[in-house]
């Protein structure tokens, strides 16, 4: 049976093991990268992504040629499928850093509870982002309480919703599929105000890109 991402079980049982694992992580992930090419988070667009197949192979390319010009140096696209029993590992390795995080409905309805050590990792879709972002009348969000922490991205079962991240990866295998969500992490500095501590406002700058690429009345 397929491994489900769980994003906190990390804090709340292996916690004690945490500077071990990522003491390993450094050397034998992030060290010889960054030893070569040392971004700063502020220069790096980071996506971290639930499909089974990605399929925009032009999106790299065209983020960083869109963003250069703002001090955009990198764009790091980390898609990997829900069902890889290798899942957790992944997310360790390359989603806690994620600026945008696209995640299944499983995934996020097993991960995002009410709870404020949970929370505060995300940041809201309160009217205001909706706004800046230029998010489409008729988007849905999952919902804690009353407050939106995930935009859907990918409806598995309207086809006329009007957001269709579709072209960006296949998020079906064997004819079934799942809700698609966007979230945003809070620690980013790339999301201005909206950050806990906002350097850079190209996280935004690439969630209307994202949006305008994949607009359903778009195409």
């Amino acid at each position: 049976m397929a491994k489900k991402l769980r994003l906190h079980d990390y804090f709340t049982t292996y916690g004690w093991l945490l500077p071990i694992f990522f003491l390993v992580s450094l050397v034998a992930w992030y060290w010889p990268i960054t030893s070569v090419n040392a971004f700063k988070p502020e220069e790096t667009i980071n996506i971290f992504a639930e499909c089974y197949k990605f399929k925009d192979e032009e999106l790299v390319d065209n983020l960083y040629e869109a963003f250069g010009s703002y001090g955009v140096e990198n764009v790091s696209l980390n898609p990997y499928s829900p069902d890889d029993e290798n899942i957790n590992s992944y997310y360790t390795a390359f989603g806690v850093e994620a600026d945008i995080l696209l995640l299944t409905s499983s995934t996020v309805e097993n991960n995002l509870h009410d709870v404020p050590e949970i929370l505060k990792d995300w940041i809201p879709f309160d009217d205001e982002l909706i706004g800046e972002l230029g998010i489409p009348v008729g988007a849905e969000y999952f919902e804690v309480g009353e407050q939106a922490y995930a935009l859907k991205v990918f409806d598995a079962f309207d086809e006329a919703y009007p957001i269709d991240f579709s072209p960006f990866g296949s998020f079906e295998k064997e004819g079934l599929g799942e809700d698609v969500y966007m979230l945003l992490r809070s620690a980013s500095p790339n999301f201005g105000s909206y950050s806990d501590e906002g350097k850079t406002e190209n996280g935004l700058r690439t969630v209307r890109f994202l949006l305008e690429r994949y607009d359903e009345d778009g195409k």
